[in-house]
């Protein structure tokens, strides 16, 4: 989300339309296969989101699997990471004017 929230502002500033493009696919493509919009939050972490062919898989899974030092659930959310999101989300707004950032910024913020 991030990086495709940067490349928009990139874009913004340099006059990259191609760049704004990209990054616009990104936040698309993150909302549509990591958002839980009854919980206004993301998932820490998604696997299968593409099929060995490089479709879109419709069932991907939230990711779960153990490293050496601990059990990664990606069912999960961590404030600080949503919290990265929101700032990434309201710096596009404050560079593009794009209501929709904001709209999705105060979302993340705002769960009533």
């Amino acid at each position: 989300m991030e990086e495709g929230c940067a490349l928009i502002q990139a874009g913004t500033f340099f006059q990259r339309r191609d760049w704004q493009l990209i990054g616009t696919n990104i936040v698309t493509f993150v909302y549509a296969h990591a958002y839980i919009p009854q919980y206004h939050t993301f998932a820490d972490q998604m696997d299968a989101v593409l099929r060995q062919d490089g479709t879109v898989n419709p069932d991907e899974q939230f990711y779960t699997g153990q490293t050496r030092n601990y059990a990664v659930d990606g069912s999960s959310t961590h404030m600080g990471e949503i919290s990265q999101i929101a700032i990434s989300l309201l710096d596009t707004y404050s560079v593009t004017h794009e209501q929709s950032f904001l709209a999705r910024a105060i979302d993340l913020l705002d769960t009533r």
